[in-house]
């Protein structure tokens, strides 16, 4: 919206006897339209640019979350504290890049899915999904639980809520039509 109109401002402050310098508003509105428009094209980004990591080398993600709620996937870069690392030990906090995923990364308003990835005896909690401002790259946010996880280990994403999940997909795709 674009907040209080002008006309009833207009109204109200005349009969106060106070004038509105519509020419001053129309010019900050015009700012403030363009700092929105902004702000909207780099939400996907924002994800990606606060943690300072740049994923610009990897291939786009493949999503099959609108058929599967569980894949098999390979990891194909981890990050801690802004910096590319070849792996994530227990207790971690990681950002995460899969070659494929179940996980419908947040977008339009919509939240991202959870739910956890496994490697052999490790285990990862998966509770959040950006996707880079292409659209390409999908990573997550996790929490390493148990072991550790390294570039190239293959693993099992699973979505925590397949019914909540398939709600949002379904949703996103009628609005894609």
């Amino acid at each position: 919206t674009f907040g209080f109109p002008i006309d009833l401002t207009r109204e109200i402050l005349s009969e106060r006897g106070i004038k509105v310098d519509v020419e001053r508003f129309h010019e900050l509105m015009l700012l403030q339209k363009q700092r929105s428009r902004k702000a909207r094209k780099n939400a996907g980004a924002d994800a990606w640019d606060s943690d300072s990591i740049d994923f610009n080398d990897l291939s786009a993600t493949e999503f099959v979350g609108y058929t599967d709620y569980q894949c098999e996937a390979k990891v194909v870069a981890i990050a801690k504290d802004g910096e590319r690392v070849d792996r994530a030990q227990e207790g971690e906090n990681v950002i995460v890049a899969l070659d494929r995923t179940p996980f419908y990364a947040e977008s339009g308003g919509q939240v991202g899915d959870s739910g956890e990835i496994k490697a052999g005896n490790c285990m990862i909690e998966v509770d959040d999904v950006k996707k880079d401002v292409e659209k390409k790259k999908a990573a997550t946010k996790k929490k390493v639980k148990d072991a550790a996880e390294k570039i190239d280990d293959k693993i099992e994403d699973k979505i925590e809520d397949a019914k909540k999940s398939a709600a949002k997909k379904t949703a996103k795709k009628k609005a894609d039509k």
